[in-house]
């Protein structure tokens, strides 16, 4: 019995007539082909659908390996770090950074030339420098600015030392607190029995999160909120690849106890076993993720934790040291990217960098790998703009997916989902106005869901392609084809 037909993006890279740049093709109704060979269109008979393996397909080079399964939708990132905003500075007034900002905002159409679809935009912490409320003005503009330029791209954002009020940080409760965890006869699993322990007290607690109050502010609109509970101290997203594969993304939390005496010998940080132990290895259709301000190196708890991540990510990021390494510890571990500062100190190593990153998956017949690719590049001041640097893909193993679609999953409905939840809240909560939602009902429960709740909506109205309208409109995207009409 033939499945239903749905609607893939199916991208096609003609390297004879664009060298590298894709176009995409919406609305085929193919998910394998036998023989696909294009240069600079497709077959006539791309409509047609074929009996067997039902999956999205892509072509590379303009062949399609017949040995090999691809998954046509693609998940992309702009990644960003240490991009340290001061309290001196004001945008469109004295600031010598501006030249950094508005190179990448230059750079961006050919970033999207090589990784189109760019939905999200991650900042690996520091994102002040002093964690004051100015600072964090200056990179909401500059975070629309960016958002603007992708088309509505969600951002997802962590803590670095920056965000920490030192001078809250510094108050006798508070160093107590910290130091406590920074004695040296305390082993990593006393240092883990003792977070735990402040964690829990009913002072200690909510008072390590004190010093983020500033930074929480700001997070809040992207949903990236940290506290002692509810939300956690640390945030997930669940980001779909295509209809069958997800990201799961954990932001970490690794300044807990961070203050002015941080440093990589006597007083580092501490990350504690519970930020990723439910993140689990091997379940199907999954490819983990993790981001981390700190490198291992900073933490007490360094080694069980890279271990440990080395074994259960596909893909885990961290920054604060601000130079650039890709790292593997072996073909079945993860990959370590540790990200170079868009706004560095200024010295003579000062090396701004930026990243594209992609996943994808290849289901080949024997086993199953993400395909993670990392674009670096590189601020070069002889021509005043990005260059790219490194252009590199690995693979990681990962668990194939269920064959079977599941009820619900029309990869539409994921597309939509995925884009409801990458608006700010407010241009959420206009969305749900408009559609006509109860905005009493559509809150009850977690914030994270209501996506899924208006998208359920608008269904059983029959509202989605007025959904689909909106959403994009918000996005900055009216022009682009409504898959519902």
């Amino acid at each position: 019995m033939r499945q239903p037909t749905m609607s893939y993006p199916l991208h096609v890279v003609d390297t004879v007539a664009k060298g590298i740049a894709p176009s995409e093709i919406m609305g085929s109704q193919v998910r394998r082909f036998d023989v696909l060979s294009c240069t600079s269109s497709l077959p006539a008979d791309i409509g047609q659908r074929r009996e067997g393996s039902w999956r999205p397909v892509v072509a590379y080079n303009g062949m399609y390996d017949r040995r090999r399964s691809y998954t046509a939708a693609v998940l992309s990132a702009l990644l960003i770090s240490d991009i340290h905003f001061r309290r001196e500075q004001r945008l469109g007034g004295p600031d010598r950074d501006i030249e950094l900002r508005n190179g990448l905002l230059r750079f961006l159409p050919e970033l999207r030339e090589l990784l189109p679809e760019i939905s999200l935009i991650l900042v690996c912490g520091d994102v002040a420098f002093q964690a004051v409320e100015h600072e964090y003005g200056l990179a909401r503009e500059f975070l629309q600015e960016v958002q603007a330029e992708l088309r509505g791209a969600r951002i997802l954002l962590i803590p670095g030392n920056h965000d920490i009020d030192r001078e809250i940080a510094t108050r006798p409760e508070q160093r107590m607190w910290r130091s406590s965890l920074r004695l040296k006869k305390l082993s990593v699993d006393n240092r883990d029995d003792k977070l735990m322990e402040l964690l829990n007290d009913a002072e200690a607690g909510p008072g390590l999160f004190e010093a983020l109050t500033a930074y929480n502010s700001f997070a809040a609109q992207y949903q990236c909120a940290i506290s002692v509970r509810d939300p956690n101290p640390y945030w997930h997203a669940t980001v779909p690849i295509n209809d069958r594969y997800r990201a799961e993304i954990r932001g970490l939390t690794s300044v807990l106890i961070s203050d002015s005496h941080d440093n990589k010998s006597t007083d580092r940080l501490v990350l504690g076993e519970f930020q990723a132990a439910d993140l689990a290895s091997g379940t199907p259709g999954v490819v983990n993720v993790t981001m981390c301000h700190h490198p291992y190196t900073w933490l007490f708890d360094g080694q069980r934790q890279e271990n440990k991540l080395d074994r259960r990510c596909a893909l885990h990021i961290t920054g604060h040291d601000h130079d650039h390494e890709i790292v593997r510890n072996g073909g079945e571990l993860g990959i370590q990217l540790r990200a170079g500062a868009l706004q560095p100190r200024r010295n003579p190593e000062w090396a701004p960098r930026l990243y594209g990153l992609s996943f994808d998956v290849d289901e080949g017949d024997e086993a199953c790998s993400a395909s993670i690719r990392i674009v670096s590049a590189l601020w070069v001041r002889e021509t005043d703009g990005f260059v790219i640097e490194v252009d590199r893909t690995e693979k990681v193993p990962i668990r194939r997916a269920e064959e079977a679609i599941a009820p619900g999953s029309d990869p539409r409905i994921l597309r939509l989902t995925e884009r409801l939840g990458s608006l700010q809240t407010g241009d959420l909560w206009s969305v749900a106005a408009e559609m006509g939602a109860d905005l009493g009902t559509l809150s009850d429960g977690p914030f994270y869901e209501i996506p899924q709740r208006l998208v359920e909506l608008a269904e059983k109205q029959g509202q989605l392609p007025e959904l689909w309208r909106l959403t994009e409109l918000r996005r900055g995207q009216q022009e682009r084809d409504n898959p519902f009409a």
